[in-house]
């Protein structure tokens, strides 16, 4: 096949490809909008599916609160991370003085301030549940 043969099946098939995008998008229009219902429905289920996680995360801060156990029914868990409170310009003081740096890096000292006493920093604890992939009812329900 020529040069110009060449270029002319070329520009037959770009024009062709164009026209099969053009009815690949407007399929993909009419099924959107034929699922409209659909995408609301499922909308609504992801709304009450955050609130009911929500509430499920107070029930279980509480279930932890009260007996202490961290692996709860149906999968839920309780995990315990650190919450350091204090003033970024202390601490950067504090490193200098500790020689640990020229500018305050907040991941070292985070991990300095979790492990040590340090009069300026309070601690506290932050309570994390955690959803199982699969919730599994022991019970069947």
């Amino acid at each position: 096949m020529e040069y110009k043969d060449k270029l002319k099946e070329l520009k037959s098939l770009i024009e062709e490809q164009e026209e099969n995008n053009k009815i690949i998008y407007a399929s993909r229009v009419e099924f959107e909008e034929s699922q409209v219902d659909n995408y609301t429905i499922n909308q609504k289920i992801s709304e009450e599916i955050d609130i009911l996680r929500e509430d499920l995360k107070i029930d279980a801060i509480e279930l932890y609160e009260k007996d202490g156990n961290k692996k709860l029914y149906g999968g839920l868990g309780i995990r315990i991370t650190k919450v350091l409170d204090y003033s970024q310009d202390t601490a950067f003081k504090w490193a200098l003085e500790h020689k640990l740096c020229i500018m305050l890096n907040k991941r070292e000292f985070e991990k300095i301030a979790k492990t040590q006493d340090i009069d300026f920093v309070t601690k506290g604890e932050n309570i994390i549940v955690t959803f199982p992939k699969e919730i599994k009812l022991e019970d069947g329900e």
